[in-house]
């Protein structure tokens, strides 16, 4: 498995590559959008035919696209008919990231889960409307 997935930076692709353990990220830029997604499809059917190849598979439900602007093009990518779904934000390596690379989904997400593992009666205090904070933001002491 692990020689077949190093294997992948020899492909001749597009995108660029980063792989860590079972996860394969690509990244990729360009600023003619038709050009974009040919790229991105082209380099998703050699690596699909790679993987079938050595009798692995990709898990497409798994699979979400993220573009790093805002705009109103909705870009559609399909993989084996099945259309890869676009996200504002992701996951990547245990950080959450935004299509603006700024903090503010990880922040939250960090806050929502230090706030769940609170006992009920300090979420109560930290969102009561006569505490100092009045935002209903966690205060750590």
């Amino acid at each position: 498995f692990i020689i077949i997935i190093n294997d992948m930076y020899r492909l001749l692709i597009y995108s660029r590559l980063i792989l860590f353990a079972d996860d394969t990220t690509m990244f990729y830029s360009h600023y003619w959008y038709k050009f974009l997604k040919y790229a991105l499809e082209h380099d998703f059917k050699l690596i699909m035919s790679r993987l079938k190849a050595n009798k692995l598979s990709l898990n497409v439900e798994k699979t979400v696209g993220m573009k790093f602007w805002e705009n109103k093009l909705n870009m559609k990518l399909k993989i084996d008919d099945v259309t890869i779904p676009m996200l504002n934000t992701t996951k990547f390596l245990g950080v959450h990231i935004d299509y603006n690379l700024s903090w503010h989904s990880h922040t939250n997400h960090l806050i929502e889960k230090l706030n769940s593992n609170l006992p009920e009666s300090s979420t109560r205090e930290a969102t009561d409307s006569s505490h100092p904070s009045k935002n209903g933001a966690m205060e750590i002491p």
